[in-house]
C-alpha cells in the first residue's frame, strides 16, 4: 500500500476501498486473502465492465456486447422524433454512431454478428428514420461505404475497421516495450521473443491468439514499415489500405468539393445513382401509381424529369442563363456527362456551377412532392428560390462570394 500513498500524496487522489475492486486470474486462495486484508478492496468478479466496455478472461459473447447495441438504440430514439433529412441522418451516422463503436474497437474485436446487427441498425435509421429494424434500402449498405469518387458517401465499414484496429496492438507490442501490459506479456509469453515470430499456445488468452492471427497480413502491409519507421500508427491509412483500390465513377467531381446544402448533394447523389423513387421506378417495385409527370402529361422517369420536360428544362436553362452560361440542356445522361467535364478544371466558376446543379436537382424533386403530396404549385417562383440558395450558399464561402454575381 506504500505505492498507493505515494500516488495518493502526488495527485491528492485517493483509493476508497469501498468502491475499489480486486481481480484475480491463476492466484492462489492463501495469496489471494493476503492481498484482500492488506488492502482492504474486495474481491470483483469476472466478467465486468470497465468505461462501458466488457473485460472477461474468454471471448466475449454476444450478450455481453449487447450493451453496444442498446447505446445505439438510445441514441437512434431520441433523433427519431427530429425531422431530419437523409442528409441529416448520415451526418449522425458518420459521426455520432461510428464513434460509439469505433470506441469499443480500440479495446477488443466485435464479433461479425454485432458488427452487422450494428450496420442493420444504422442502415434502417437512414432510410426509416426509426429504430426499429426495417428492410428499406434505395441504396446497398456496400455503396454506401464506398468513397465518394467510387459513387458512395464514405460511411465507415465496420468490419473494416476493426480489422485495421485489431493491427494496431501488434504494432504497440513490437514498439512500445516500456509498457506495463506489454513487459507483463514478453515476461509471460513472449520471453525476448518477437511478437511476428512467436507462435501462440493453447494456454494464451483468445485475445492475443486473434492478434497472432493476423500478424502474416499486418508485417505484409506498406503502413506496417511505415508505421516502424515514423513510430505512428494511423488507423486510417490501413483502413484505406484494407478497402483497396475501387473503381472512379465517371461523375466524381460533380460531388467532390460541392458546396451546396447537404441535403441538395444528397439528392443529387440519389439522381446520379439512378435510384430517385420517381414513378416508373416505383411501377417497378409493385406500387400502383399514375405514371403522368406532375409538371405535364408524360410518364416520369429520372430522364424525363431531369431535363426532358419542358418546365425542368426551362428552370435549368434561366439558372443557367442567371450564371452567364452559353448552354442548352439535354437529356439526363448527356446533361451528367457535360458536367462531369465541366466540374474537372479547378476554379471559382466551376464550383459555382457544381453547387447550382445541385440546388436544382434538389428543388426540382422538392417541387415535385410539393405537388403530389401537398398540391402546391410554386410556378416560375422555383427559379427564384434556386438563385437565393445559390448565393446564400456563395455567400458562406470568401472565395465563391466575390464571384456571384445574380
Amino acid at each position: 500500500m506504500a505505492v498507493f500513498d505515494d500516488f495518493s500524496r502526488a495527485t491528492g487522489l485517493r483509493a476508497h476501498p469501498a468502491k475499489c475492486k480486486i481481480y484475480f486470474g491463476g492466484v492462489h486462495h492463501m495469496v489471494k486473502n493476503d492481498i484482500l486484508q492488506a488492502t482492504g478492496f474486495r474481491e470483483g468478479d469476472i466478467p465486468f465492465r470497465y468505461l462501458g466496455v466488457p473485460l472477461s478472461s474468454r471471448k466475449l459473447t454476444i450478450q455481453q456486447c449487447y450493451p453496444l447495441i442498446e447505446k445505439i438504440t438510445a441514441r437512434i430514439h431520441h433523433w427519431s422524433a427530429r425531422l431530419l433529412s437523409y442528409a441529416g441522418r448520415c451526418q449522425l451516422i458518420k459521426s455520432v454512431l461510428f464513434s460509439i463503436s469505433a470506441f469499443w474497437m480500440q479495446v477488443l474485436p466485435l464479433s461479425q454478428k454485432i458488427i452487422q446487427h450494428v450496420e442493420a441498425l444504422c442502415r434502417s435509421y437512414l432510410w426509416s428514420g426509426k429504430e426499429g429494424l426495417s428492410r428499406k434500402s434505395l441504396v446497398s449498405w456496400e455503396n454506401l461505404c464506398k468513397p465518394k469518387s467510387a459513387g458512395g458517401l464514405y460511411i465507415t465499414d465496420l468490419q473494416t475497421w476493426n480489422k485495421a484496429t485489431l493491427r494496431k496492438l501488434p504494432w504497440n507490442i513490437h514498439l512500445k516495450l516500456d509498457r506495463l501490459w506489454i513487459r507483463w506479456l514478453d515476461t509471460f509469453y513472449f520471453k525476448g521473443e518477437d511478437v511476428l515470430a512467436w507462435q501462440s499456445t493453447p494456454n494464451s488468452s483468445w485475445i492475443l491468439k486473434k492478434i497472432v492471427k493476423h500478424k502474416t497480413e499486418v508485417s505484409s502491409t506498406k503502413h506496417w514499415t511505415e508505421a516502424i519507421n515514423s513510430g505512428r500508427y494511423k488507423t486510417g491509412a490501413v483502413y484505406k489500405e484494407l478497402c483497396g483500390n475501387m473503381e472512379h465513377v465517371s461523375w466524381k467531381h460533380i460531388l467532390i468539393d460541392n458546396h451546396a446544402r447537404p441535403r441538395a448533394c444528397f439528392t443529387l447523389w440519389m439522381a446520379l445513382l439512378k435510384r430517385l423513387p420517381t414513378k416508373k421506378r416505383l411501377v417497378r417495385f409493385g406500387i400502383v401509381v399514375n405514371l403522368k409527370c406532375c409538371f405535364c402529361d408524360e410518364e416520369e422517369d429520372i430522364q424525363h424529369l431531369l431535363f426532358g420536360c419542358t418546365y425542368t428544362k426551362a428552370i435549368w436553362q434561366q439558372v443557367l442563363n442567371n450564371l452567364h452560361i452559353q448552354h442548352g440542356p439535354l437529356e439526363w445522361y448527356q446533361e451528367v456527362e457535360w458536367m462531369s467535364k465541366e466540374s474537372k478544371p479547378k476554379g471559382a466558376q466551376r464550383l459555382i456551377l457544381k453547387l447550382a446543379f445541385a440546388e436544382t436537382v434538389y428543388e426540382i424533386w422538392h417541387e415535385r412532392n410539393m405537388r403530389i403530396f401537398n398540391d402546391i404549385n410554386s410556378g416560375m417562383r422555383l427559379v427564384d428560390r434556386i438563385t437565393e440558395n445559390i448565393t446564400t450558399r456563395c455567400n458562406m464561402y470568401r472565395k465563391l462570394s466575390i464571384h456571384v454575381s445574380m
